[in-house]
């Protein structure tokens, strides 16, 4: 009698186990599903921009020029006038400004690498319009077993565009262009150009939404040697070590105008483009190495249910994937991933655009620390 309800209880709470572990991946799966996706078919795109007419390729060229003058208008005009015409005039000076005539510029594309050798993955981290991209980091793992490579392509780099012929900043691309393709498959486009390497997956967070994502998994730990503060990006931490939340962490990312309390006196660091993904870099395995902390499945719904609004993924990336994407690179620290660097120039365009002029191709930087991509 005893056996027999030993093994009722055993059942029961075996299927109650059951329960909440299907709920749980049921609950993450829901959160997943509610993710919106985003088309990624770079082959597709450029076989539809060969097959327009030249007048229907001129019209989708003049459209998203016109956007991006605007926008670009819209930008100049948020500058002090002073301090721009100040700029332009030192760049004229020194011979960095970049004329329409000027717009060749042979590190600016790198021959196709074999699909075979890399696994890559395009990570973007954009504005709260949702169409420019302030981060744009590549993720290489070599199929072969190397050590994984991560670069972080600056969003001003001046390379040529997809959709208009010309030369724009790379951010542009997100854009889109009309009657080719969408943002994320024209911003792929244009990172599989200038890499020689095609993009496998695409995802896209907004920054408030990398925000959330750090608040779900409990902060992160920054440390700042002085005070450090930044009025515009709303940065205020005392010096030492602390659990940074979202907001703090999303503003430390973002500054360009640090400064730090020195001696009791405030001194501008400033924050180079190089600065700037540095930290970025830092702070996705910052985040990794907290979501090392997760058990489970179903530990993890929290941080898929928090993102579900703020992230975009390619289409062809399935619910397992993307769990099996997330479990195999939790706790991965910076020491396991080698970063590289695009060396570049600082330059004006003649329109007055700040852009960044890549002074190496993307091929001889890979190439360095993968002799087998040498092209």
């Amino acid at each position: 009698m005893l056996a027999t309800t030993w093994s009722r209880w055993t059942v029961r709470l075996l299927s109650i186990a059951l329960g909440v572990t299907l709920a749980a991946g049921f609950t993450a799966w829901q959160a997943y599903r509610s993710i919106g996706q985003v088309e990624l078919n770079v082959s597709e795109a450029r076989l539809t921009q060969a097959a327009l007419t030249d007048e229907a390729r001129s019209e989708s060229a003049r459209a998203f020029t016109e956007a991006e003058a605007r926008r670009l208008a819209d930008e100049l005009a948020a500058t002090e006038e002073a301090l721009l015409a100040e700029e332009l005039a030192l760049a004229a000076a020194e011979g960095r400004i970049i004329d329409a005539a000027d717009e060749t510029n042979p590190f600016a594309a790198s021959p196709p690498l074999p699909d075979e050798m890399f696994d890559a993955f395009l990570l973007i981290g954009a504005d709260a319009s949702g169409f420019l991209a302030d981060a744009i980091i590549l993720v290489l793992e070599p199929t072969d077993g190397s050590r994984p490579m991560m670069v972080s392509l600056p969003r001003d780099l001046y390379v040529p565009n997809p959709c208009s012929g010309t030369y724009t900043r790379i951010n542009a691309n997100l854009n889109g262009c009309p009657g080719v393709a969408g943002g994320s498959t024209m911003l792929s486009w244009a990172v599989e150009d200038f890499t020689g390497i095609a993009v496998d997956r695409f995802a896209k967070v907004d920054f408030e939404g990398f925000a959330d994502v750090i608040d779900a998994i409990g902060g992160i730990d920054l440390c700042f040697e002085y005070p450090t503060r930044d009025a515009k990006a709303d940065l205020d931490v005392p010096a030492g070590c602390q659990r940074a939340d979202g907001e703090t962490a999303l503003a430390w990312v973002r500054s360009r105008r640090t400064e730090q309390l020195v001696n009791g006196d405030w001194v501008s660091t400033g924050a180079s483009d190089f600065t700037r993904q540095r930290r970025q870099q830092d702070v996705l395995f910052l985040v990794a190495s907290r979501l090392n902390r997760f058990s489970s499945i179903g530990s993890f719904r929290q941080v898929a249910q928090s993102v579900s609004d703020s992230v975009r993924l390619d289409s062809g990336t399935s619910f397992g994937e993307a769990i099996v994407l997330a479990w195999d690179h939790r706790g991965m620290r910076s020491g396991d991933v080698q970063r590289l660097s695009v060396p570049v120039e600082n330059y004006r365009t003649s329109q007055g655009a700040a852009v960044l002029v890549p002074t190496e191709s993307f091929n001889a930087v890979l190439s360095a620390a993968y002799p087998a991509a040498r092209r």
